[in-house]
């Protein structure tokens, strides 16, 4: 995830956005599209994973997506000062869970 933040636009011919959410949403996602074809995985807490490929879906999933974009910032190849407080906030966690830490403070 790091390299991908850091590296920014284009990685091995696909275009990479990632952005942090500035409200609190309790599930990430992914949408992704090639050709003519379009997936959304969404995460859930506790590890549940949604997947689609149904086109009306997707639509939907991504119209709801560029409605967060207002209260987002991107950070993948740009704002390193963000790109670091995220990355290393990542680690803590990693690292708290590791140590069976499970409080996420």
């Amino acid at each position: 995830m790091e390299y991908i933040i850091k590296q920014g636009d284009r990685i091995e011919g696909y275009t990479n956005y990632i952005y942090l959410s500035s409200t609190q949403i309790d599930s990430s996602g992914l949408y992704s599209k090639y050709d003519d074809k379009e997936a959304i995985n969404l995460w859930i807490s506790y590890g549940i994973n949604i997947r689609s490929t149904n086109a009306r879906i997707c639509k939907t999933y991504l119209s709801w997506f560029n409605s967060l974009k207002k209260y987002s910032t991107l950070i993948s190849g740009c704002n390193e000062i963000l790109q670091i407080k995220f990355i290393n906030q990542q680690r803590s966690y990693i690292k708290n869970i590791t140590n069976k830490d499970y409080s996420y403070e």
